[in-house]
């Protein structure tokens, strides 16, 4: 996936630990072949140049991506959505040139964005797109699922104790020998704490790294579905959740939204909670804890002080 990866397990065998790395990592190549927007054989680059209005049988995997999405899209109103790739597309080629894109090239992008131009059938499991020249942006949900597909896997192959990281979303079995859980600490600027965790997920969502300046405009590289461009927005947004595609979809949705609206997102999924940091870079950061479901709080986290 392009991004840096890393497995932790627990066991006797060098060899079986070997195996099940290897599955691991293989585990987590299937689900770049089948999510990428990068490759045009990706089986999602694939379902898009098919015919509009035409069912397609699409693969567990691409299901479950969509499926996931969809959810957190309706529940963050429209500001997280995975047909955001036309715009994507563009942002992509202006990080290369320099060259931010036209206003009639964001109109044409906006014109195939929304999920209501993707439909799926779960009982035949097949996916039909409604307009040509869709383009399926998993980024903001793809690393985590991705790292819960192989927690999934080891944890299949009798592997309990594990983690698997992709750069900001990780995802964890059972607690490690001798000790409560997996130390997670959160990104420096949010909050001065660490979580310990067993059997959940974490993603952080933020533009620190990746946003660009072009004729005196920062864009984020997390974009609007409403605009076709990136927040002016500066914030870091950590999620907690049971699943790791959960947590990177939540964060990414999280971010768009803001300490103001997101407490109604994470409220609408069991299990989840949010620590939001927001403020100009090298200034101390405005910290919101989100926590409706009192997970946090089970962790030892205070209601006043995150």
């Amino acid at each position: 996936m392009g991004v840096p990866a890393r497995i932790v397990l627990y066991t006797d065998s060098a060899e079986s630990a070997r195996d099940a790395a290897a599955a691991a990592f293989s585990r987590i190549g299937a689900i770049e072949r089948a999510l990428s927007d990068y490759r045009p054989d990706s089986e999602s680059s694939r379902l898009c140049s098919h015919a509009v209005g035409v069912p397609v049988a699409i693969s567990p995997e691409l299901f479950t991506a969509i499926q996931a999405g969809a959810a957190i899209t309706e529940a963050s109103r429209g500001e997280f959505d995975i047909t955001i790739g036309p715009a994507t597309h563009l942002w992509r080629e202006a990080r290369r040139t320099g060259v931010a894109p036209t206003a009639d090239q964001l109109a044409d992008a906006h014109a195939r964005i929304g999920l209501r131009f993707l439909a799926i059938d779960p009982s035949a499991r097949t996916a039909t797109l409604a307009r040509d020249g869709m383009v399926l942006d998993f980024g903001g949900i793809g690393k985590g699922m991705a790292a819960q597909a192989a927690v999934d896997l080891l944890r299949d192959r009798g592997f309990q104790k594990c983690l698997v990281a992709l750069s900001g979303d990780i995802a964890v079995g059972d607690a490690p020998v001798g000790k409560p859980g997996w130390t997670i600490d959160l990104p420096p600027g949010v909050a001065d704490r660490s979580l310990v965790l067993t059997n959940a997920a974490v993603s952080t969502s933020g533009d620190g790294e990746q946003a660009i300046t072009i004729n005196g405009r920062r864009e984020s590289h997390i974009l609007d579905p409403a605009t076709g461009r990136g927040r002016a927005d500066r914030r870091t947004v950590t999620v907690l959740a049971p699943r790791g595609e959960l947590a990177d979809g939540l964060s990414t949705a999280a971010w768009l939204m803001g300490p103001a609206d997101a407490p109604h997102l994470i409220t609408a999924f069991p299990g989840c909670a949010a620590v939001c940091a927001e403020g100009p870079a090298n200034t101390r950061p405005r910290v919101t804890v989100i926590d409706p479901h009192r997970v946090l709080r089970r962790l030892g986290w205070t209601a006043d002080h995150p």
